[in-house]
C-alpha cells in the first residue's frame, strides 16, 4: 500500500501544517504529497491506490471535489466552509458528491456546523474533534518560564506583561509566506516541530488561534483561548469551548480570570475524542493494508468530471456576473472618488491654509484676551482702592460731624456761661448803684 499526506501548498497559516504533521505521524510512510488545492487531478505512478487521512478545511477552490479516484480517503477531522474562490456554496452537494461522501461513510467532523450541513444532505457523520488532539508530548521536556503570546493584539501582551513581570513574554503569529511553488515537507515539518516543541515548554500559551489551543490541549500545556463570538469563531471554535480555558478579549483586560503567572491545568475532557481519533486512525491504516482493488476506473472518468465541473461552473456564472458588477460597481465608485481626489486636496489645502489664518487669530486675540484680563484685573485694583478712599473718607466726614457737634455744643454752653455773666454783672451793677446811693 502507499500512503499519501494531505498538504496545503500554498498556505500561509501553519496551523494547516500542523494538522498534516498530526496525520503523518500516523503513517508508515509518506509516498505522495497530496495538495488539498488540487485533490482532483492528483495520480500515482502505476495508477496505485494511495492511503490518504483526510482532515482538512475544506476548501477554497471547490472545483477540485470529488478527490482523484486513486485516493483512498479516511475522512476524520473535516471542515466544509462556504467560503470559496466561485462561490459554489450549496452547489457543492450535487447528488454525484454527495453520492461519494456515501461510499466513504461515516465522515468524521471536525466541528457540529460541517455535521449539520452533512447530515442535511443525508450523509452519515458524526463529530470526531480534530486531529491535532492526537499530538504525543515529549515526556523528558521540561517546562521553561516562558509565556507565548500566540496572534493576540499589542494591548493583550501588555497586560500579560504587566501581569507577568518576572517572566519571559514572547509573541508568536502562525501567518507565513505562502509559496506553492517551493513545497518542501522536509522544512515545514521542522518549523512544526519547533514551534510544538516551543509550546510544550512553555508556562502557559495565550492565543486566538484554534490550532494552537488544541495542540497545547494535547502536549499537557495550560492554554487560554481568547475567543469573539462572531458567526466565523463560533462555527469553527464553539464545540471546543467546554475543552478549553477561554474568555473574550475584553474579559481578560477587565479581570484577572487567568493566572499566567500561576495557570491553571488544562481541564482534560479531551481525551475520550483523542482515543477515538487514534483507533479510528489505526483501524483505517490497518484496513487498508490488506486492500484489494476493486474499482476499475472507467475509460471516460476523466471526461465525465471535466463534465461535471464545467456544469458547476456554469451555475455560478450568475453569481460571477453579480460579483462582477458588484466589482465593477466599486471600480466606478473608486474612479470616481479618485477623480474627486485633486480638487479634494487643493480644497483640503486651502482649509489647512485657512486653518492657519485662524489659528494665527486666535492666538493674536488669546494675547488681546490675557491684556484685556490685565486691565481689567488694573481697574479692579484701582475701583478697589478707590473703594478704601471713599470708606476712609465717610469716615472722616462722621468724625468731623461728631466733632463739629460737640464744638456746637460747646459753644451753647459758652453763650449760657457768657449770659450768666451778663446777669451777674448787672446784678452787681445794681448792687454797686445800691451800696453808692
Amino acid at each position: 500500500m502507499k500512503y499519501g499526506l494531505l498538504v496545503f501548498k500554498g498556505t500561509d497559516n501553519i496551523g494547516d501544517d500542523i494538522q498534516s504533521y498530526s496525520a503523518e505521524r500516523f503513517l508508515p510512510q509518506i509516498d505522495y504529497f497530496i495538495d488539498r488545492e488540487s485533490l482532483n487531478v492528483f495520480r500515482p505512478d502505476n495508477d496505485v491506490k494511495v492511503a490518504t487521512i483526510m482532515n482538512a478545511w475544506y476548501m477554497y477552490n471547490k472545483c477540485c471535489w470529488p478527490p482523484s479516484p486513486y485516493i483512498l480517503p479516511c475522512f476524520l477531522s473535516v471542515h466544509i466552509t462556504g467560503k470559496d474562490f466561485f462561490m459554489i456554496e450549496d452547489d457543492f452537494f450535487s447528488p454525484y458528491i454527495v453520492d461519494y461522501f456515501g461510499k466513504y461513510a461515516p465522515i468524521g467532523t471536525r466541528d457540529s456546523s460541517t455535521l449539520r450541513l452533512l447530515q442535511s444532505h443525508g450523509i452519515d457523520s458524526f463529530f470526531s474533534a480534530c486531529m491535532t488532539l492526537t499530538l504525543e508530548a515529549d515526556k523528558n521536556m521540561g517546562r521553561e518560564k516562558i509565556i507565548y503570546c500566540v496572534d493576540v493584539d499589542d494591548d493583550v501582551t501588555a497586560k500579560i506583561r504587566e501581569r507577568a513581570c518576572s517572566c519571559q513574554i514572547r509573541n508568536v503569529t502562525h501567518n507565513m509566506r505562502g509559496d506553492s511553488t517551493d513545497f518542501c515537507w522536509e522544512k515545514r515539518r521542522k518549523n512544526v516541530i519547533e514551534l510544538l516543541n516551543q509550546y510544550q515548554k512553555a508556562q502557559c500559551v495565550i492565543t486566538t488561534r484554534l490550532h494552537c489551543a488544541l495542540p497545547c490541549l494535547a502536549l499537557g500545556t495550560p492554554v487560554l483561548l481568547l475567543y469573539n463570538d462572531d458567526a466565523d469563531s463560533k462555527m469553527r471554535m464553539e464545540d471546543y469551548l467546554p475543552l478549553l480555558h477561554h474568555c473574550s478579549k475584553d474579559e481578560f483586560m477587565r479581570k484577572d480570570i487567568y493566572g499566567v503567572m500561576n495557570p491553571p491545568l488544562n481541564k482534560n475532557l479531551h481525551i475520550d475524542l483523542r482515543r477515538n481519533l487514534i483507533k479510528r486512525v489505526e483501524r483505517f491504516l490497518n484496513d487498508v493494508k490488506d486492500f484489494k482493488e476493486k474499482d476499475i476506473i472507467p475509460e471516460n472518468y476523466w471526461y465525465d468530471q471535466l463534465v461535471r465541473q464545467s456544469e458547476i461552473l456554469k451555475k455560478q456564472l450568475p453569481k460571477l456576473r453579480r460579483k462582477e458588477d458588484y466589482i465593477w460597481g466599486i471600480e466606478q465608485a473608486k474612479n470616481y472618488y479618485e477623480s474627486q481626489m485633486e480638487p479634494k486636496d487643493a480644497r483640503i489645502s486651502e482649509l489647512e491654509s485657512w486653518a492657519t489664518e485662524l489659528e494665527r487669530t486666535k492666538q493674536y486675540l488669546e494675547g488681546q484676551v490675557f491684556y484685556r484680563d490685565l486691565r481689567i484685573k488694573e481697574l479692579e485694583d484701582w475701583l478697589n482702592n478707590l473703594d478704601e478712599g471713599k470708606r476712609y473718607l465717610e469716615g472722616q466726614v462722621e468724625f468731623k460731624n461728631a466733632r463739629i457737634e460737640e464744638l456746637e455744643k460747646w459753644i451753647n454752653e459758652l453763650e449760657e456761661a457768657k449770659r450768666y455773666l451778663e446777669k451777674q454783672i448787672e446784678y452787681k451793677d445794681a448792687r454797686i448803684g445800691e451800696l453808692e446811693t
